[in-house]
């Protein structure tokens, strides 16, 4: 990580703003120009939890193409460093309800529709 963009929290490093105004968001984001054209955006997501599919994706797929992890992935922050390193931009998924919840578990860190606001942070 960035010195100055994080701090120590409860359960790890947490984003802060830095003392200039940066946001992690601005830090990491990958430069670009559209010379007017259209902009897309290509996503891959999903990774962290295979890890062939996964150093496949850091490693072959252009610096352009944004990797996204889930959350539960093993040893998140050494892939999330080795994508970084390749000049990925990365995300990280947030579990969401999912329609069925018996039949697809999305996870303890999913946000539920029942929860309060209390609980869907923590």
């Amino acid at each position: 990580p960035i010195a100055g963009l994080t701090e120590q929290g409860p359960n790890g490093l947490l984003p802060i703003i830095a003392a200039n105004g940066r946001t992690p968001a601005q830090a990491y984001a990958r430069p670009f120009a559209s010379e007017n054209k259209p902009i897309v955006a290509i996503i891959i997501g999903g990774l962290g939890f295979n890890a062939r599919q996964t150093t496949q994706a850091i490693e072959e797929l252009p610096p352009e193409v944004t990797l996204s992890f889930v959350p539960y992935a093993q040893g998140l922050q050494g892939w999330i460093d080795r994508a970084r390193a390749h000049g990925h931009e990365v995300l990280l998924e947030l579990p969401m309800e999912p329609f069925d919840p018996a039949a697809d578990d999305t996870g303890p860190q999913t946000l539920l529709a029942s929860a309060s606001a209390q609980q869907n942070v923590s």
